[in-house]
């Protein structure tokens, strides 16, 4: 099984969308010894979550991957399931550890209020503001007060919003939303996925996305929050978001990107 296929497995399998025939592939992958620390990698890569900002909960953590061994499966596939929740387990805990976000007192914090937010990088967003730097790099500048309209995409100052229409084109049309120290910006992607981009970030992205291919975008550096449009509305085309160490792949979630690029670690926190 090469990377790419493992790689779609092991995001099914998390994402709960694998079928009983690739649940019984990823169990004969993870025989091997040496897929374990491929396994544990994309999980940590991928899955990463900022502890800091929201409450860690280690019970609720531990039933959930007691539910799925749980599970009413076929005896001659209940092996394999432990083995790979096992995995999961320990590429999560391995996760907390490396990143050292466990609370001081125990791991099993009790009664404590979550706080999630997105995280703000020491920046206090301010204006709604942003460059559009176009395919043949000329940039308009939005913002309160300058409203900007074409055929497919319009901006009221606050948010710029693309259309469905796409062009006749097999060429791919890229955009960039670039927002300056102090600014925020809302964005609205063609197939509907929306981004709330922070302070200092930058987005590379089509004007529009082609009907039944991998949707794709680049968070350049920054921090963005997606709310993806469920690729059940798009013929089953997946949504990517690739930075400068990582590729994130969902059908259709919301989550929080933060890479910025004079920071060491990259944080990705699920909705």
């Amino acid at each position: 099984m090469n990377n790419k296929i493992s790689r779609e497995l092991i995001t099914k399998f998390l994402t709960h969308q694998a079928s009983e025939d690739e649940l019984d592939t990823l169990g004969e992958w993870l025989q091997d010894d040496g897929n374990e620390k491929l396994f544990n990698d994309y999980v940590q890569t991928n899955y990463a979550i900022d502890y800091q900002m929201r409450q860690f909960d280690a019970n609720n953590l531990k039933n959930r991957l007691q539910q799925l061994m749980e599970e009413e499966i076929k005896a001659v596939r209940l092996k394999r399931i432990r083995k790979i929740v096992t995995y999961s387990a320990a590429a999560v805990v391995s996760l907390l550890l490396c990143t050292g976000y466990f609370l001081r007192d125990s791991i099993f914090p009790k009664n404590i209020e979550a706080k999630p937010r997105i995280i703000s990088n020491n920046i206090v967003a301010g204006s709604d503001k942003a460059t559009l730097t176009l395919e043949d790099g000329s940039q308009v500048v939005l913002g309160k007060g300058n409203a900007y309209k074409t055929q497919n995409v319009h901006s009221s100052g606050e948010t710029i919003v693309y259309g469905e229409g796409g062009v006749d084109s097999e060429k791919e049309v890229y955009n960039y939303l670039t927002i300056p120290r102090g600014g925020q910006f809302h964005l609205v992607l063609s197939d509907g996925t929306e981004v709330w981009l922070n302070s200092e970030s930058q987005l590379k992205y089509p004007v529009y996305f082609k009907k039944g291919k991998t949707r794709e975008v680049e968070l350049v550096y920054g921090e963005g929050y997606f709310a993806v449009s469920p690729s059940k509305e798009h013929v089953g085309s997946k949504f990517v978001v690739s930075n400068q160490s990582q590729e994130i792949e969902v059908l259709g979630t919301e989550f929080n990107i933060k890479a910025y690029k004079e920071e060491a670690n990259i944080y990705t926190t699920l909705v």
